[in-house]
């Protein structure tokens, strides 16, 4: 009796290690499996073609970089300046094949003092962002940084067609500060835009100023 006592626990000993095994094993195969379907999809994550949406935000970034083809928008100094001269800026236009609407943002340094500036005669028709418009003392002297050039065509005979000057600007410069100074330029795509009311892809340059020593 006592014989079969012993022989009947230790076959319950070894069907429960046994069924332990089998359970640990089980258990093994399954996290293996998670975790191999966890790296999958990590992968496809990881490779998929759609556009990651920091990359959309910065595709509509103010300052937007096209092509050559595309309406340029160019600022530039014009002619060479020595410290205590004027000196004078241009917005340039080229490529212009139809604008209804241009809004530009100027920026400059504080060394340069705007004396004056002026819509090219292109853009007589319209209305035009002036200082008057803002009650500015003194005129163009009184306008603070930055400011925006604003025209808009108010009938399709307004729009302005083939290269030309936007904006020609004078600046004070300091006869105590020779030095390289900015006048940046910033823009947003739905304010330039043609007579169908179609934004107008272009490329912002803006320019340095080099004002020389005495």
């Amino acid at each position: 009796m006592n014989n079969n006592g012993k022989n009947k626990n230790s076959g319950s000993s070894k069907l429960i290690k046994i069924l332990c095994a089998a359970a640990v094993i089980t258990a093994m195969m399954l996290s293996l499996f998670v975790m191999t379907g966890c790296q999958q999809n990590g992968g496809d994550d990881v490779t998929t073609d759609e556009e990651p949406e920091v990359t959309k935000k910065q595709n509509n970034s103010e300052t937007s970089t096209g092509t050559e083809t595309d309406l340029q928008i160019t600022a530039v100094q014009d002619g060479e300046v020595k410290a205590g001269e004027t000196v004078t800026v241009k917005i340039k236009l080229t490529n212009v094949t139809e604008l209804a609407s241009l809004a530009l943002t100027a920026t400059w340094d504080d060394e340069l003092k705007l004396i004056d500036a002026s819509y090219g005669p292109e853009f007589s028709g319209g209305l035009r962002h002036t200082p008057d418009m803002d009650e500015e003392d003194g005129g163009w002297a009184g306008v603070k940084c930055p400011f925006t050039f604003n025209w808009v065509a108010l009938t399709e005979t307004d729009a302005v067609f083939g290269d030309c000057t936007y904006i020609t600007a004078h600046f004070e410069t300091d006869e105590n500060k020779p030095g390289t100074y900015h006048f940046s330029l910033k823009a947003n795509p739905d304010n330039i835009f043609d007579c169908s009311d179609e934004n107008v892809p272009y490329v912002l340059t803006s320019a340095e100023i080099v004002v020389s020593p005495k």
